[in-house]
C-alpha cells in the first residue's frame, strides 16, 4: 500500500497556448493550462504552484507538452509525505528533512474589551478535497480561548472561528479554490461576530472574543495537520471590533 503524499511543481508558460499537465505517478494527468494562462497576468514571474495528492504506490513526478513547439519552466519539483505541500525546499539530489512551517508570537497583553478583528490576505496550495483544517492566523489565549481564520477541510470553503470559554463558534463563507488568492476579515465583540470573504456578503453569529492576558499570535497553526498550505500574502490583528463596512472595503482591494 502507498502512502498519502503531496506532489508539487512551480511551472510557467515560455512559449505556446497548448495543453499542460503534470503527473505523481506517470499514470493520472492533471491539466494545468488554464492555470497557466491566468499565472502569466497574476502572480510574479507568471509561476503557477500546481499540486497532486494521491497515495502513491510508485512516484513517478513528470510533465507532458502535447502540442510540438511548446515550452514551459519547472523548478521546486516536491514530493512529500502529507495531505499538502509546503513552502520549497531547497536540495537538488537527496531528500531533505526540515522543521514545519509554523510561527508563533507570544505577546504579553491583555483583552479587557473582549473584542478582536483578523485579516488575512493568503493563496492556498491544496486542493479543495484536502482533509485538514487550514489555518492562515490564529488569536490565542488558551485550548477553551481562540479566535482563527481558516479554509475549511473537505470543501474548501472560508471560516472564521471564534473558541470562548471551550465552546466554538463557525461562520462558513464562499469557496476558497486552490492556487486562488483570497482575503478574509474575521470580528467579535460582545456576541457579535462577522465574516467577509473577497468583499461578499458578511456572515454573522453570536459569540463572544476570548479574553486573556497570555496571549499568542499564530501563523498558521502549532498543529501539524492544520497549517497554511500555501503562501500568506499578509495577515493582521487588531484588538478592536473594526466595522463590517471595513471589512468590504480591505477584502476586495
Amino acid at each position: 500500500a502507498g502512502n498519502m503524499a503531496a506532489v508539487s511543481f512551480f511551472v510557467r508558460r515560455r512559449t505556446g497556448t497548448g495543453t499542460i499537465e503534470v503527473t505523481g505517478d506517470g499514470v493520472a494527468y492533471t491539466d494545468i493550462t488554464a492555470a497557466l494562462a491566468t499565472a502569466a497576468t497574476a502572480t510574479p514571474g507568471g509561476w503557477h504552484r500546481a499540486t497532486i495528492l494521491a497515495t502513491l504506490v510508485n512516484p513517478v513526478l513528470g510533465g507532458r507538452i502535447t502540442t510540438s513547439g511548446d515550452a514551459v519552466d519547472v523548478d521546486f519539483a516536491q514530493l512529500e509525505a502529507g495531505t499538502f505541500a509546503t513552502s520549497p525546499i531547497p536540495t537538488t539530489t537527496v531528500a531533505v528533512t526540515r522543521a514545519a512551517d509554523n510561527l508563533a508570537q507570544t505577546l504579553s497583553v491583555a483583552t479587557p474589551e473582549a473584542e478582536v478583528t483578523m485579516f488575512g490576505d493568503a493563496t492556498p496550495a491544496s486542493p479543495t478535497g484536502n482533509t485538514n483544517l487550514q489555518t492562515i492566523v490564529r488569536f490565542y489565549v488558551d485550548a477553551s480561548n481562540f479566535c482563527m481564520l481558516q479554509r475549511l477541510n473537505g470543501t474548501g470553503v472560508s471560516r472564521v472561528v471564534s473558541r470562548t470559554a471551550g465552546a466554538s463558534t463557525a461562520i462558513t463563507g464562499a469557496a476558497w479554490s486552490q492556487n486562488v488568492r483570497g482575503k478574509l476579515f474575521g470580528a467579535t465583540k460582545n456576541s457579535d461576530q462577522v465574516s467577509i470573504f473577497n468583499g461578499g456578503a458578511a456572515g454573522t453569529a453570536a459569540v463572544n472574543a476570548p479574553v486573556g492576558s497570555a496571549v499568542a499570535i499564530h501563523a498558521g497553526s502549532t498543529s501539524g495537520t492544520a497549517g497554511w498550505g500555501g503562501v500568506v500574502h499578509r495577515m493582521t490583528i487588531w484588538q478592536t471590533r473594526l466595522p463590517s463596512g471595513f471589512g468590504t472595503r480591505i477584502t476586495t482591494l
